[in-house]
């Protein structure tokens, strides 16, 4: 098993933000309509579509699982980034995505690296909660 890769957790695990309250909800995806639900067993939720993400299937170094649109720490090698999770449609896999600076007048890049070869994966933030981590890109 790699450094910091956990035991694998459901990847039909989905998450989002619940309507009402402004919480995180995890559970089973649902949509009815035009509308997005989240049940967890105990409550089924109404979330905001643009918050949903699905987990990865990985855990962080603290056991948290990882979803899609989080912010995280992790290491290639001797590398140390931040990037955010991403689903990756063409590789049928979720992918780090960070930007760096490329050229001398602050031109830059976007690096991707399959999740699958992070080594020491740490959440410290999610896109929606922390949109200034990482940069935005297009």
């Amino acid at each position: 098993m790699r450094k910091g890769a956990k035991e694998m957790v459901d990847r039909w695990t989905f998450r989002g933000k619940a309507r009402d309250t402004g919480e995180w909800i995890v559970g089973d995806l649902q949509q009815v309509g035009h509308k997005v639900f989240i049940d967890d067993d105990r409550v089924r939720a109404r979330v905001y579509p643009e918050t949903v993400g699905q987990c990865t299937g990985y855990k962080d170094c603290g056991w948290k699982p990882v979803f899609e649109g989080d912010v995280c720490k992790f290491e290639i090698g001797i590398e140390k980034l931040i990037g955010k999770i991403v689903y990756n449609p063409k590789a049928c896999a979720f992918e780090m995505r960070n930007n760096v600076v490329v050229g001398a007048y602050g031109e830059e890049a976007t690096h991707t690296r399959l999740l699958c070869h992070c080594d020491k994966i740490d959440v410290i933030g999610n896109i929606h909660d922390s949109p200034g981590l990482p940069p935005k890109e297009d």
